[in-house]
């Protein structure tokens, strides 16, 4: 619903967490895909399993900055990110 009320663009799928620093080759991406993931991220798998080691409640919202076959560095990265920032400063502000 906040969503579609501020125009967030969002959708519902499987994210997978590969290790960084480095970004997944393309056989990294084409296995990943073929086993189901829809999003492959470097974080929020190990923040959630240090928090619900603590017992903590989590609630996963994940901004994707990269499209998988398409070139990219870790400046163009963070720019995507930075423009997200803002989507998620509503989405937080409305679910927290």
């Amino acid at each position: 619903k906040i969503c579609v009320e501020h125009e967030i663009p969002f959708h519902e799928g499987s994210y997978v967490y590969y290790h960084g620093p480095n970004f997944e080759t393309p056989a990294d991406k084409m296995a990943l895909r073929f086993l189901g993931a829809d999003v492959v991220g470097m974080s929020t798998v190990p923040e959630t399993l240090a928090a619900r080691a603590l017992n903590i409640d989590v609630l996963g919202l994940v901004f994707v900055t990269n499209l998988a076959f398409v070139k990219h560095n870790h400046k163009e990265v963070l720019a995507e990110a930075d423009k997200a920032s803002g989507m998620m400063k509503i989405l937080l502000k409305n679910v927290v």
